[in-house]
């Protein structure tokens, strides 16, 4: 009997060992799901999916649960919510923000977080260009650059609104129509737009004014026929023509009165 009382014990406290052993393995599991869930949650982040400069605009990406977003600067240290309609795109939520207010000169941080994408993420806007140097030759009536290439470069008589891509076919063709009253041209660097926040693109560069001057009269000139000479003045230009009025030379810059 007493034999039998022990089997009995003995048996109850394997079985409440095993019990023990399999609660504590499941509060272990659960414990480590909230973990995992919790580190999930912490690694969702904003992302930016394109900054225009044209339209002084930065998209943001953030997860579907978001609800509210917040901004802050480089140092994160205050965050301030953004009063905007996060629109859903089934998977996930866009926004786009108006950056016209970051200032032009100087690289400027932006910090960015969601409700649910609480790490933060930085971007940062580049200042604009400023070391553009643009020279007008009056004697090949052509522009040069330096500090860009031609393909780099955007221009626009100042008065117009629009900007049109530097080619230099069309811009002789342009400036030709300018010749007889003169103009005011502006060139800058194009802005390249960002598509992420390791790729932001670069901001228009700083405008470059350039005056094109009026075209001058011809200069009466009067050949000595004894003498077979042409008096000139320092300052006027020659080249030569063949029959038909074709160029055959480039200009040349007297330097000096003479004959």
């Amino acid at each position: 009997m007493n034999e039998y009382r022990m089997n009995n014990v003995s048996f109850a406290g394997r079985l409440l060992q095993a019990l023990m052993a399999v609660a504590i393995f499941i509060v272990f599991l659960c414990f480590a799901g909230g973990i995992a869930t919790h580190a999930e949650e912490e690694g969702k982040s904003v992302s930016v999916t394109e900054i225009n400069y044209d339209n002084s605009t930065i998209t943001l990406r953030l997860d579907s649960g978001d609800t509210r977003l917040f901004l802050s600067n480089s140092a994160q240290k205050k965050w301030e919510y953004v009063p905007v309609t996060l629109v859903s795109q089934g998977g996930y939520k866009t926004v786009t923000l108006d950056i016209s207010w970051v200032s032009l000169n100087s690289d400027y941080v932006l910090s960015f977080k969601g409700d649910v994408s609480s790490t933060p993420m930085k971007v940062t806007i580049p200042k604009r260009a400023t070391n553009l140097k643009v020279k007008y030759d009056m004697s090949t009536e052509s522009v040069s650059f330096t500090n860009a290439t031609a393909t780099d470069i955007e221009w626009k008589k100042k008065e117009a609104l629009n900007w049109t891509s530097y080619n230099a076919a069309t811009f002789s063709e342009a400036l030709a129509t300018f010749l007889d009253n003169g103009a005011s041209l502006m060139f800058r660097k194009k802005a390249v737009n960002g598509t992420s926040a390791s790729s932001t693109g670069s901001r228009a560069g700083k405008e470059v004014t350039v005056n094109i001057p009026k075209k001058t009269s011809a200069p009466s000139i009067t050949i000595n026929d004894e003498r077979m000479v042409i008096p000139v003045k320092k300052g006027l230009s020659y080249r030569y023509v063949d029959a038909d009025g074709n160029a055959t030379s480039d200009w040349t810059v007297i330097d000096a009165d003479g004959e």
